[in-house]
């Protein structure tokens, strides 16, 4: 995840990136959070990257919902029309943060949004619901 962190960073393709397809790779919570703060780090916020992102299985708990609700907020997902983050451990209450971020402002384009398998609740359901 470093080579493609420096990647972004440096703007490598960037402006071309539509998909980025992460799944069931063991990133965990940190690695994960790297990656987040890359796309936010220097200014790609005016460059609104990736149609689809999927970080099915990947490990992601509610420590990385703060780090990617902050991307989703950052403009760079503009045009982000699907979002996978199936097959992860993300509860309610990474969903709280999460869910602003699928407002129309953030996600305009948000047509599909995947979290099945992740330790939700009807509370954290509720909280998606709320926000769409």
């Amino acid at each position: 995840i470093s080579d493609l962190c420096r990647a972004i960073r440096r703007g490598e393709g960037c402006a071309k990136l539509n998909h980025l397809c992460l799944s069931r790779n063991p990133l965990g919570d940190k690695a994960a959070g790297e990656l987040f703060h890359a796309i936010t780090g220097h200014g790609l916020k005016n460059i609104p990257l990736f149609r689809t992102v999927s970080l099915a299985g990947v490990g992601l708990g509610d420590v990385a919902t703060e780090p990617l609700a902050r991307a989703l907020n950052s403009g760079a997902f503009r045009k982000l029309e699907s979002l996978d983050l199936s097959l992860n451990c993300i509860s309610h209450e990474g969903m709280q943060l999460l869910s602003p971020a699928f407002g129309r402002a953030n996600t305009p384009k948000l047509a599909s949004l995947n979290v099945a398998s992740n330790c939700l609740t009807d509370q954290g359901i509720g909280v998606i619901a709320s926000s769409m």
